[in-house]
């Protein structure tokens, strides 16, 4: 998981890789697109608090589908950014932590 994740650009990322993580024991979270990137960051656990956000956003450690989360971004549905394979999203924290989210569209990954 770790080279797919760190060294492999999530645009070339096919939907049984993304399926893939999960079997593989990656955190994944079914989400409502429609909420916004602040919201769902928050509720998935990845940031504890809005100070960790603001500290992780000015540090660069934040990256959704390979792209540095921007402050601009936060108040935008998640539907609003990229996704991959149009229904998934991959979230990195620093170079550690990574979660896939994937829309309620999507909800059987392995199909």
């Amino acid at each position: 998981i770790s080279q797919a994740l760190f060294q492999t650009k999530t645009d070339q990322l096919s939907r049984s890789d993304l399926a893939q993580f999960q079997q593989d024991g990656m955190p994944a979270q079914q989400v409502d697109a429609r909420l916004e990137l602040q919201q769902l960051l928050l509720q998935s656990g990845l940031v504890s608090s809005k100070q960790q956000l603001r500290q992780l956003l000015q540090a660069g450690a934040l990256q959704l589908n390979d792209r540095q989360i921007q402050s601009t971004q936060l108040t935008q549905p998640l539907a609003a950014q990229p996704a991959l394979q149009q229904q998934y999203w991959l979230v990195k924290k620093k170079k550690k932590t990574a979660l896939l989210w994937y829309s309620a569209a999507s909800a059987d990954l392995t199909s």
